[in-house]
């Protein structure tokens, strides 16, 4: 069976409703990403840095399920405390006073297991020196090595330059929606020619339909029926003979189309 293992955070969560504030509860991208790996059939495991205040029943909730635990490692004081407020019109995440920071909670290269042939790495949204310490480390070892990313002001800003710079080496970039439109403001078509003519393999991002990605209301929002579809670049078919806009572009008809999201293969 496939090995998947999620390099990133572990959080302590707590949930702010209109009606109170309940947690503490498991989260973190490191426990998101290997728990949807292991709903997709694979072996999935954690490779992250918690704090010594962690609570041990919410990292047993992952264990119980399956998902290996063993590249976690305890670090002398206090974890990611993470506050998810609900409470108003518009959802909001932000660190609790006395929350742990990246600069001790990232995940080190050390802590990698012992990688195969056919293992995959996905690297979630930490810092970029981190993921290019892990990358280094990682090398040509694993089938595939996916790349996240997240822009939180005043905490984790990666540069256009560094994240292209990451992107270049590794199987997959996965940004979200959120990021590309930080990173490439305008057209989804100029992020995937800047990313193609930089080197990068392959790039997935979700999409919601046209009326999202033009600056409408985001249907999951609105209440109308959603249209998730998948962008994706294979830059090695790439041709930039016209401009990607432009109606019948061999650039956008064969690097900028939808697809159902089905994984990319190891480039």
């Amino acid at each position: 069976m496939t090995r998947v293992i999620a390099c990133g955070g572990l959080t302590i969560d707590w949930l702010q409703t209109p009606v109170g504030r309940f947690g503490p509860s498991l989260g973190g991208n490191a426990a998101y990403a290997a728990a949807g790996a292991w709903l997709a059939g694979a072996d999935a495991e954690v490779v992250a840095v918690i704090g010594d205040d962690y609570p041990a029943d919410l990292l047993a909730q992952l264990s119980a399920v399956g998902i290996g635990v063993s590249g976690v490692r305890s670090s002398p004081g206090p974890s990611f405390r993470v506050l998810l407020d609900e409470s108003g019109p518009h959802r909001t995440i932000s660190y609790l006073p006395g929350s742990g920071h990246n600069d001790r909670l990232d995940p080190l290269p050390s802590q990698l297991p012992d990688l195969r042939a056919d293992d995959g790495v996905h690297l979630c949204a930490i810092p970029t020196a981190s993921q290019r310490a892990l990358i280094e480390a990682i090398g040509d070892r694993p089938a595939v090595v996916t790349l996240d990313s997240v822009v939180i002001r005043g905490e984790i800003e990666p540069s256009t330059a560094e994240l292209i710079d990451l992107a270049r080496r590794v199987s997959v970039f996965m940004p979200s929606r959120d990021e590309v439109a930080h990173h490439w403001p305008g057209a989804v078509e100029e992020a995937f020619r800047v990313l193609a003519d930089a080197g990068c393999s392959r790039a997935w991002w979700p999409s919601w339909g046209r009326r999202a990605r033009s600056g409408g209301t985001d249907p999951r929002r609105s209440g109308s029926p959603p249209h998730p579809r998948a962008w994706w670049i294979r830059s090695e078919r790439a041709t930039h003979t016209a401009a990607p806009s432009a109606p019948g572009s061999p650039w956008a008809t064969r690097c900028a189309r939808p697809c159902p999201g089905a994984p990319a293969p190891h480039r």
